[in-house]
């Protein structure tokens, strides 16, 4: 059985916590990530996705109530050793800025991976290499950081995060701000990681990715986990998501309107692909 990377149960957490301005962002949170598989959290603006898995590598640690598991280390204790932690999971902010700070792109991308003594050349292919996986070629390391566009900003943040070849990345809204051939890329980029063994949690609210990509997904609606499954099973129930305030996906929206004007398809549709699939079979008969 395949173990489990990152096991949240029951967290609650509340910004400025005994002040006049508090304010509730998780009251029953739980999800679970299996090693080597890409997991999903999905949910409305609002729901409290940041900050849920801001407990993966120990930005929020359970205070009064709940459990954060990942990798064997519950970061709940205050023994646990946040650092060593860090260097084994990735994390890639929501708002890439925020964790940006060198100002030039190949410095920025070197600060992780040089404080773990790497050799000038190793510490110079790993920089290179992980550019080249987000789309940036060895031109962008001289460019100041801050003249970037947002989309190349998010790309300079997620290169810094996998110079550090972490066993378990962590992508909030990863594709937000990118152009089409961008978000290819970066779709790629995790298709490849997963083959290559890296485990990956990602944010989004676009289904179809999600239904692209993702082996698992976990549904937040205001601060409850509502659902959690395969992906197959939990994106096919569209009461389910429209309670939660989320749409089907694009194939699916058009799998249901072709039925409601008398060719019926499956009602487990969910890709372009399954779409494709389902239409020919339909051909067939």
């Amino acid at each position: 059985m395949t173990a489990d990377v990152i096991r949240f149960e029951h967290l609650a957490w509340t910004f400025g916590s005994g002040t006049l301005d508090a304010q509730l962002a998780l009251q029953d949170a739980s999800l679970c990530v299996r090693q080597g598989e890409v997991s999903a959290l999905i949910g409305p603006s609002g729901a409290g996705k940041s900050t849920l898995v801001a407990f993966a590598n120990g930005l929020h640690r359970p205070r009064r109530t709940g459990q954060a598991l990942v990798l064997g280390c519950d970061t709940g204790d205050p023994a646990a050793d946040l650092g060593a932690l860090r260097a084994r999971v990735g994390l890639v902010l929501q708002y890439p800025q925020l964790q940006l700070f060198e100002r030039f792109v190949g410095d920025d991308v070197a600060y992780g991976p040089r404080q773990l003594g790497l050799s000038r050349p190793e510490l110079r292919s790993r920089v290179l290499n992980a550019m080249s996986l987000v789309g940036l070629g060895e031109e962008y390391v001289d460019r100041r950081t801050f003249s970037l566009s947002g989309g190349e900003m998010r790309r300079v943040a997620l290169a810094g995060v996998l110079a550090m070849q972490p066993e378990v990345l962590v992508l909030d809204e990863a594709t937000a701000g990118l152009d089409p051939a961008g978000r290819q890329k970066i779709h790629e980029l995790i298709r490849t990681l997963r083959a290559n063994g890296t485990t990956i949690l990602m944010v989004s609210n676009d289904l179809d990715q999600v239904a692209e990509l993702a082996d698992s997904v976990t549904i937040l609606s205001q601060g409850r986990t509502v659902a959690s499954g395969p992906v197959r099973t939990v994106l096919a129930d569209r009461e389910m998501l429209l309670a939660a305030g989320l749409a089907p996906t694009h194939a699916a929206a058009v799998a249901e309107e072709i039925s409601a004007h008398g060719v019926s398809l499956p009602g487990d549709v969910l890709t372009a692909s399954d779409l494709e699939e389902a239409l020919w079979q339909k051909l067939r008969r």
